[in-house]
């Protein structure tokens, strides 16, 4: 998960060496908004400040409890795009270590589609699958709160000047390379699960239904 939090990183130093002009849709969208900012560094010092001591803390305590909080709360962090972005970050949180095996991590991102909602909600099935504590619905509830806290305290760090950085040239060129960085993450992701569930000229057939339904809606 960190590599894939360098790549993110790279994207946007090449996205700011490489700036393109600005989009003239995206200026004129980006009206100012005048809420107030007296108290944004303060939520963003308590962004930084949890994600620095809940990794210091899975280090000093390595419990399954304290890992679990601070993989969720950093994918909530460093996430960014699109809640399919998760997929590959919690992976390699979850499936890689051994803590979640890949056919229930393959079947939640399945029922997860089922759901209304940002998939930021397959957290609470990773966390109920997770002996985080004794009790199955508070074990999701954590790992729900975990991915969301991050995305709550940068909105509240950030809206103030949310306007202004969408009309910086090198702002937009770095979101743009990111956003490019995500879709490769998310490829990585999903073609070796095709891979697993394409086995038959059936799968094919509906997949191939599925994508005409989305097409024409």
């Amino acid at each position: 998960s960190w590599m894939q939090f360098l790549i993110i990183l790279s994207a946007a130093g090449l996205g700011w060496l490489f700036s393109t002009p600005i989009s003239t849709d995206i200026q004129n969208t980006a009206t100012p908004i005048r809420a107030a900012s007296k108290n944004a560094y303060g939520w963003i010092y308590i962004f930084l400040m949890l994600f620095i001591a809940l990794f210091i803390l899975q280090l000093v305590v390595p419990t399954l409890t304290f890992k679990a909080i601070y993989h969720f709360y950093s994918t909530g962090a460093l996430v960014f795009g699109g809640g399919h972005v998760v997929l590959p970050m919690l992976y390699q949180d979850f499936v890689t270590t051994d803590f979640i095996s890949n056919s229930h991590f393959d079947f939640g991102y399945t029922f997860a589609q089922l759901m209304p909602g940002p998939l930021f909600t397959f957290a609470s099935y990773l966390g109920a699958l997770l002996p985080i504590t004794p009790f199955t619905l508070l074990n999701g509830l954590i790992a729900t709160l975990a991915i969301f806290l991050p995305s709550l305290l940068l909105l509240f760090g950030t809206l103030p000047y949310w306007a202004k950085l969408l009309n910086n040239a090198k702002v937009q060129s770095m979101v743009l390379l990111i956003n490019a960085a995500v879709i490769g993450f998310l490829a990585a992701m999903i073609l070796p699960m095709a891979q697993k569930g394409l086995r038959h000229w059936p799968d094919l057939l509906c997949l191939g239904i599925m994508l005409m339904c989305l097409r024409y809606k």
